[in-house]
């Protein structure tokens, strides 16, 4: 709790202050405040502390406010500007996507993020992801991919239903998926033909979007085949990028142009992308001491040239070996 504490108290320190990193502290103060309500949950008395946390917190709310003014004209602008996408999102009932993930335990981290990246902005109610595990399946590989995809969901806290629609091409192979998949939360559906996908697509109870961001079929002139297919029978079709936070769409969602959602990769999903869980990545105990640590770096510490006790011992405590 003491590192927390020490954290939040920096954090209102640069808010109060008149500095120009004021706006980079005024973003960062809900997360700040949060990691110190977590670190004080185990102690008894953490609803005392709680009660003067909410009277600091009514007291700083003025330098929120001057540090982060609100431009009104360009929130009215911006509201007409995406008012296609706001009335057609309520939430987005169903998403389906190919689910690409790399075999033989390649890790890469933007292939992998192109299976969630538009349910980050969709927030759909159900996500049904299609995979060929008949034309090739790493196992492992394959549990991995799925857990750092359920992970994030479970760090932007998307609530959805997670279904799992698997070509197979023996008994065998549904009986090693069912194991390695066993304790996680997928509706698993296994196929023997794509044509069974055909009907889920085109359920008129529900409104679907069809991601092809990633693809299905290693062969283009199949992949195309499958998409003129799903467009002839009105299914909307859509491409979204996460580099440009953009969607290139087809009749029947169009109004994905107008999105006004753009959600960013924090660096702790980065790492859990690449499955270093639990890696500490940011260390608050030693932010005093960015500045002179950066000049050290760079070789540009004249005049810095010793390090105090207190920022040694900070230093040994601060750092721990990680192998990657």
């Amino acid at each position: 709790m003491t590192l927390a504490f020490d954290s939040l108290l920096y954090c209102l320190e640069n808010i109060c202050a008149e500095t120009a990193q004021n706006p980079i502290y005024t973003r960062q103060y809900n997360n700040y405040i949060e990691t110190f309500r977590k670190s004080m949950s185990q102690y008894s008395y953490k609803d005392e502390i709680n009660k003067y946390l909410n009277l600091i917190m009514d007291e700083i709310n003025p330098y929120l406010k001057r540090n982060l003014p609100v431009d009104y004209k360009k929130l009215d602008e911006s509201i007409i500007r995406h008012l296609p996408f706001i009335i057609h999102n309520h939430p987005f009932p169903s998403l389906v996507m190919p689910l690409e993930i790399l075999n033989e335990g390649v890790r890469d981290t933007t292939n992998l993020y192109k299976n969630v990246a538009s349910a980050a902005v969709l927030l759909p109610v159900k996500i049904d992801y299609l995979y060929d595990a008949a034309s090739h399946l790493d196992i492992d590989s394959f549990k991995n991919g799925l857990v750092c995809i359920l992970r994030y969901f479970d760090q932007i806290n998307l609530k959805t239903t997670v279904r799992l629609h698997i070509l197979v091409k023996s008994s065998e192979q549904r009986n090693n998926i069912k194991n390695a998949l066993k304790d996680k939360p997928i509706q698993l559906d296994f196929i023997e033909d794509w044509s069974a996908i055909e009907s889920l697509l085109m359920n008129e109870n529900q409104m679907t979007l069809y991601d092809s961001s990633t693809s299905l079929f290693s062969s283009k002139k199949e992949e195309v085949s499958w998409i003129n297919s799903l467009k002839n029978h009105n299914i909307a079709v859509f491409e979204y990028s996460p580099a440009t936070q953009s969607f290139n769409v087809d009749d029947g969602c169009e109004y994905l142009k107008y999105n006004i959602y753009h959600p960013k990769l924090t660096i702790k999903e980065m790492l859990s992308f690449n499955g270093l869980v639990g890696m500490e990545y940011h260390t608050p105990r030693l932010e005093r001491y960015y500045k002179k640590l950066w000049e050290i770096y760079t070789g540009d510490n004249s005049g810095s040239d010793k390090i105090d006790k207190k920022m040694k011992k900070l230093f040994q405590n601060g750092w721990k070996p990680v192998n990657i």
